[in-house]
């Protein structure tokens, strides 16, 4: 029986510093960084659950081969829920910290929308963008502050003596990658337009009960 820890932004192996020297007293942990995460390569693909779901399902297949509790933290936790669904044969347990992350189903059609007009196409659209990459690079450089990540840091745990300079670097270094602005958005981007389509159906259904 083995355990494999997947976070979200943390690279994992600082993240759980504590608990997989606990849990490898009697199993066999590997910590994996999720693409474009902690210390993995920050690829310029299109970021989406499946992604996610099909790397940690290889490494269960290729390097693990054996059965698996996934733990996962966050993004790492909606990972762990869909990999577990992708192995079943393989995966004989999940447990989730603060689970997050919805991308709607992959193997649904995606949405029609209606032909853009060229004011939409070559103004508005293009406009957009650049309003969200002004937007998000900005809090992009925010977040990635030592200050600010420090500050987050001891927000949360609950023992803030374990937010050491250790802890804080695992973030500011990949964090400094020259692609991981450009991972940061992409992900936010469509973590935005899925927010967007869920309160959208929300307001929807509102309204159709009003009436």
């Amino acid at each position: 029986m083995c355990s494999i820890f997947h976070a979200d932004i943390l690279s994992d192996l600082p993240y759980n510093r504590y608990n997989i020297p606990e849990l490898a007293k009697k199993y066999k942990v590997y910590a994996i960084d999720l693409l474009g995460f902690g210390w993995s390569e920050k690829a310029l693909v299109e970021y989406d659950a499946m992604i996610w779901k099909d790397q940690v399902v290889d490494f269960l297949k290729e390097i693990v081969k054996e059965p698996t509790v996934l733990v996962g933290n966050s993004l790492g936790g909606f990972t762990a829920l869909v990999a577990a669904v992708g192995l079943p044969e393989q995966v004989v347990g999940v447990a989730l910290l603060n689970s997050a992350g919805q991308f709607g189903n992959a193997n649904s059609e995606p949405e029609k929308s209606d032909e853009e007009t060229v004011l939409q196409k070559f103004i508005i659209k293009p406009l957009k963008e650049v309003f969200q990459r002004v937007v998000l690079g900005f809090l992009f450089w925010q977040a990635k502050q030592p200050a600010r990540i420090e500050s987050v840091l001891k927000s949360v745990y609950k023992n803030t003596s374990n937010v050491d300079d250790y802890l804080v670097d695992s973030i500011t270094m990949p964090a400094a990658d020259p692609n991981a602005g450009e991972v940061y958005y992409r992900y936010v981007k469509i973590s935005l337009q899925h927010a967007c389509h869920v309160l959208l159906s929300f307001v929807c259904i509102v309204q159709m009960r009003e009436k």
